[in-house]
């Protein structure tokens, strides 16, 4: 359905593997995992933890976990801004975009 919105580029990633646990710190400090399209435009601490490479193949228990220091977008586009220059801990949208504006559709009840 974002085809209808003029949203058909492929998003890009920089330096992270979107299978991973990606996660971001809420004002009151919590990390809450969070889809991509969330993660790369979440202005605030961001964070992705995986399982240790050492241990493919094996049930794994230790989870690596490294803090994100890479560019932020705006949601749904491939288009950066100035995190200094927006409300911090929340999803920035492009100017003349809301949240309304770009949810899902009613499709099956989402």
């Amino acid at each position: 359905m974002a085809e209808k919105r003029g949203k058909t580029g492929k998003l890009e990633h920089w330096g992270y593997e979107v299978s991973n646990a990606l996660e971001v710190q809420i004002p009151s400090g919590r990390w809450c995992r969070v889809t991509e399209r969330d993660f790369r435009s979440y202005n605030g601490n961001r964070r992705i933890s995986y399982p240790d490479p050492s241990q493919i193949g094996e049930i794994f228990e230790d989870m690596i976990t490294v803090d994100y220091y890479g560019p932020f977008y705006y949601y749904e586009e491939n288009t950066t801004y100035d995190p200094e220059n927006h409300k911090k801990h929340s999803i920035i949208y492009r100017p003349g975009d809301d949240r309304v504006s770009t949810k899902r559709t009613s499709v099956a009840g989402i």
